[in-house]
């Protein structure tokens, strides 16, 4: 594959271009969309027409869900759909924009107001926009998941207003006006017209990767890092063709690429991402370590119950069901795990993607990107996870790399006991009604969370302050594994939740899942002895080698991960009898004694 990119012919952007078409504001009024969509009408951005601009369109209003059904060029019929526009005579809400409106109005030019492209991580959105004839976009402010798939697709975007007279002026446009204030990165991924252009650029030597400022010469040998800048620091690739990384330290701004530990998309995400990778890797190429992509499919389960008769007439189930073959049939290509639909008794998604990661494949310092903006999530153990476009999760498969500029980070520190009743999410209500949180300061910022109310809380309830930076348009959340945690006893919930979910078919899964939660139960209680860690490895050697799926496979790794990072937390309890957080002499709920 990697030669197949080598040899292949790839050239920059023209550093002049022109746009030849028409410019559509994204209006809060229904009747000047029309105008502009159905009557040909050009109009002129006054102030007052400018504060009608819409704030805050999300990638759902670009794309609505049942949009996204579709995965190919298809989608240029429909960007906007779910753009909600107020008629100004009567108040009411309308959605003015029809399938075809965008592409058959000539727009090459999109203008909107604040947050630009909030929300859902989905590359849909810029896709559908790009084969609709839209080649610049134009906000107050764009959302970093939405701008980064704009660049990663070819898209222009830029806040600067001026621009847009040129535009229908006909005016020649230095392309350096839209790559200006940029790292070198994602300065060079526009000038190549897309981030896969760009990785085999990269591939070719063609392109420049700044190096850190740790690596520049005399540079300090240190400085104190937050605990995202030392996971940061840790992944960031200085020899792609060694597979070399880690740097002494990063600071804010430091971009590079970073070799991620785990990469997982949905059934949204990842049949345009396997076409990506189809059409322009090639349709035999393999993706790089597949024991470490996950996919998932968990957000169109229950379909066919919900959809309503006029969207099945419409072709939308059949488009659908597409979209799980595309998935089912690409994971087999590939080996690839696929967490897919629940048959029998327990219908359902076998998986939801995000809690996934955290229950089974998490670790304490991992770097975890995954297509879906609840991605944070598993940083409620202190891993960096963050939602990626479909551009870049595709790209991934190829390098497993991910580029990032390493953002600032800001520290939420919660005083006091928690009170009777509350919960985490509590904490985040208080947080978003927060000045700095509502005047938008934390998007796309590190939220590290800590004090003595987050230490007290369950893994379960720190899992949703981390899920809920996405609620604060934050880049992700992040809590430290400190001494409140004990590994043991989070090795040993990992460990029931892996052995209520074993479906029994195979005896190594079923027997082996039983007996580690025996094991990792008697080590809680205090009567552990040395020979059980011996025992556990027997154990999951057992389950890797005759465990007829994934589950079984993997089940060990939280096991395995705690014995070679946390070894003496299990000595302490085995050797010394002492649990030092004390939490392993309370109650816990287990699903094997409740099977009993």
């Amino acid at each position: 594959m990697i030669k197949d990119l080598l040899d292949r012919p790839i050239e920059k952007l023209p550093t002049t271009l022109k746009f030849d078409g028409r410019i559509l504001y994204l209006l809060d009024d229904a009747e000047l969309m029309r105008a502009q969509l159905y009557d040909g009408t050009d109009v002129e951005l006054t102030h007052a027409l400018e504060q009608r601009l819409r704030d805050q369109i999300s990638t759902d209003e670009i794309t609505p869900a049942y949009i996204c059904f579709f995965y190919d060029e298809t989608l240029g019929d429909f960007p906007y759909l779910g753009l909600r526009t107020t008629n100004q005579t009567t108040g009411e809400t309308e959605y003015p924009v029809r399938r075809n409106a965008v592409r058959d109005g000539g727009f090459v030019c999109s203008v909107a107001g604040k947050r630009r492209g909030k929300g859902s991580s989905r590359e849909a959105s810029p896709y559908a926009e790009l084969h609709a004839g839209i080649k610049v976009v134009v906000a107050e402010s764009i959302e970093r998941i939405y701008n980064e798939n704009c660049q990663n697709l070819g898209v222009l975007t830029t806040s600067d207003f001026g621009i847009i007279e040129r535009i229908k002026a006909g005016e020649q446009i230095q392309l350096a006006e839209f790559t200006a204030g940029k790292d070198e990165i994602t300065r060079q991924i526009i000038e190549y017209g897309g981030l896969f252009e760009f990785n085999v650029a990269r591939l070719q030597s063609k392109v420049t990767i700044p190096i850190t400022v740790a690596l520049e010469e005399g540079a300090a040998s240190g400085r104190p890092m937050t605990i995202a800048e030392k996971i940061f620091a840790k992944h960031l690739v200085t020899d792609a063709s060694k597979g070399m990384c880690g740097v002494p330290w990063v600071q804010a701004g430091d971009a590079s690429f970073f070799r991620t530990d785990i990469r997982f998309s949905h059934e949204y995400v990842t049949p345009m991402a396997s076409i990506f990778f189809e059409e322009k890797v090639g349709k035999d190429a393999k993706i790089v370590d597949p024991d470490t992509v996950l996919f998932f499919r968990d957000h169109l389960t229950f379909l066919s119950k919900v959809m309503s008769q006029e969207r099945i007439e419409e072709g939308l189930l059949d488009a659908a069901n597409e979209l799980e073959v595309k998935q089912r049939d690409f994971s087999l290509k590939q080996g690839v795990k696929l967490y897919g639909e629940q048959m029998g008794q327990r219908l359902g998604s076998q998986a939801i993607c995000h809690s996934k990661i955290l229950e089974k494949y998490a670790e304490p310092g991992m770097l975890i990107i995954g297509t879906d903006s609840h991605t944070p999530h598993a940083g409620a153990i202190g891993a960096v996870a963050f939602g990626v476009g479909t551009t870049a999760i595709f790209n991934s498969w190829i390098t497993k790399d991910v580029r990032v500029s390493v953002p600032p980070s800001f520290k939420v520190v919660i005083s006091g006991e928690p009170a009777a009743n509350v919960t985490a999410k509590d904490y985040m209500l208080e947080i978003l009604r927060h000045p700095y949180i509502r005047d938008g300061e934390a998007i796309g910022q590190i939220i590290e969370y800590t004090g003595p109310a987050i230490e007290a809380l369950s893994v379960d309830e720190r899992a949703t302050m981390t899920n809920m930076a996405a609620e604060v348009g934050a880049f992700t959340g992040i809590i430290a594994a400190d001494e409140t945690t004990c590994v043991v006893d989070l090795t040993r919930s990992l460990i029931a939740f892996c052995q209520y979910e074993s479906c029994g078919k195979c005896f190594p899964c079923r027997m082996g899942m039983s007996h580690l939660l025996e094991v990792l139960e008697r080590i809680c209680q205090l009567e552990g002895t040395s020979e059980d860690l011996t025992l556990m490895r027997s154990i999951g050697e057992s389950m890797q080698a005759g465990s007829l799926c994934g589950h079984g496979q993997l089940g060990f790794n939280p096991v395995s991960s705690a014995l070679r990072y946390f070894g003496p937390e299990f000595d302490t309890h085995i050797i010394d009898r002492i649990c030092p957080t004390g939490t392993c002499l309370t109650p816990r709920y287990s699903p094997a004694l409740a099977r009993r």
